[in-house]
């Protein structure tokens, strides 16, 4: 537990001390998303129901925009830079829509 507090703790300083916040989320999405894709294709042995479960939990983060349909139409080596892409193309549109202070 202490170590999970000083890596948050470490997270938050770094955040409250750059002029650059957006760029810090874009590297914790490319960080992110392939762990959690990693996770939930192990978790469970179909996978095109492994995909449909990353995507709903992605899209309960960010709103992305990618049908199962054209996601299940990717190949394996496509899937993660796929996701990754969508995945920060949503965070963009909304840190675009917020007031510069926020993000």
């Amino acid at each position: 537990m202490n170590l999970q507090r000083e890596i948050v703790y470490t997270h938050r300083n770094e955040i409250l001390a750059t002029d650059d916040t957006r760029r810090m989320v874009l590297d914790v999405i490319r960080d992110a998303v392939p762990t959690m894709a990693a996770r939930f294709l192990e978790e469970r042995e179909d996978h095109g129901m492994a995909i449909a479960a990353l995507l709903r939990h992605l899209r309960s983060l960010l709103p992305i925009h990618a049908g199962e349909t054209e996601i299940a139409n990717l190949g394996e080596r496509d899937l993660l830079p796929f996701l990754v892409s969508r995945t920060c193309e949503a965070y963009e549109k909304l840190a675009a829509s917020l007031p510069a202070e926020i993000v």
